[in-house]
């Protein structure tokens, strides 16, 4: 009721007050002691549940420095096939199958050393050693590659060095090392540990492995002969065609086999199709999404031809 209509100005009495601050402040006093209790009362139940037990150790997995000048002076046929294995497996997905690096690897925009033509940057040179070391350290954005045993890593120096930049490079090769190699000697791999996903290949596939890493040769061997045929057409503008379908193959190496698949197998409209759908418009594209359906043709008729099919 309001004050207008109470004659003597009077208020209904306030409730009783039923909460006790001192009440409030005793149990949060009690729940604090309690969940301290608690704590070091588990604190201590685990420190007599591991009394007793020993001290986690942690092994020192430092590796023992090889003998360093006896591996690199080793350039024998067995070590440089051992050499080509590895570099299969951990190498050619970016430096390519043929020591040209593959298109589009790397990263931050820094493609992987070409070694038919590269000198090599790392403080240490060109030598076995200069690239046992790249492999061991890494360079630039190339991790190391500690998966691979320390005198594997010098079979892949040995492999890179003979096969390509000897042959195809010898600006950069150099016979030895020019930089003083470490001392060292005994058995570096009988204290190495590997992370689970970068275990050596087991010797059993070595054999297999070589035969890929052949096989691999000869097809990139096949296709750069038959582009190279290819560009030989008397047309200017079909040769101009066909250098850009060999760019294009350069970009889309996974579509080689299938392409050259179709121009032996007078495929003509497949062909059509896989090199259309490969080279969609953007900053990279050679125009075969955008070309004529002649023009087209007349490139497959000209690949046809250099595939051997109409023979």
């Amino acid at each position: 009721m309001s004050d207008a209509h109470d004659p003597h100005g009077a208020h209904a009495p306030e409730p009783a007050e039923i909460s006790n601050p001192f009440l409030w402040t005793a149990g949060l006093i009690v729940i604090c002691g309690f969940l301290i209790w608690l704590f070091f009362h588990f604190l201590g139940e685990g420190r007599v549940a591991v009394r007793g037990t020993s001290r986690v150790k942690i092994h020192d997995t430092k590796q023992v420095e090889p003998d360093h000048a006896a591996l690199a002076a080793d350039r024998s046929p067995e070590v440089i096939e051992h050499g080509q294995q590895l570099y299969v497996k951990n190498c050619a997905s970016c430096h390519g199958m043929d020591g040209n690096p593959v298109p589009g690897a790397g990263s931050g925009g820094v493609p992987p050393r070409n070694f038919n033509k590269d000198a090599f940057k790392n403080a240490n040179g060109g030598g076995p050693f200069g690239i046992y070391s790249v492999i061991s350290h890494g360079y630039g954005t190339m991790p190391a590659i500690l998966s691979v045993p320390q005198d594997g890593r010098y079979a892949i120096a040995h492999y890179i060095r003979e096969t390509w930049v000897k042959t195809n490079n010898a600006a950069n090769y150099i016979e030895q090392d020019k930089v003083p190699l470490p001392k060292g000697g005994g058995d570096a791999e009988a204290v190495k540990q590997y992370p689970p996903n970068e275990q050596p290949a087991p010797a059993a596939l070595h054999p297999l492995m070589r035969v890929v890493s052949n096989q691999a040769q000869a097809d990139r061997q096949r296709m750069s002969s038959w582009l190279a045929a290819a560009e030989t057409s008397s047309d200017s503008d079909v040769a101009r065609d066909v250098r850009a379908f060999g760019r294009l193959i350069e970009r889309r190496q996974h579509l080689a086999g299938e392409l050259y698949g179709a121009a032996r197998g007078h495929e003509r409209d497949r062909f059509i199709a896989l090199v259309t759908a490969a080279d969609s418009p953007g900053t990279d594209s050679s125009g075969f999404a955008l070309m004529s359906h002649a023009r087209l043709a007349a490139v497959f008729t000209q690949v046809e031809k250099a595939a051997g099919a109409d023979r």
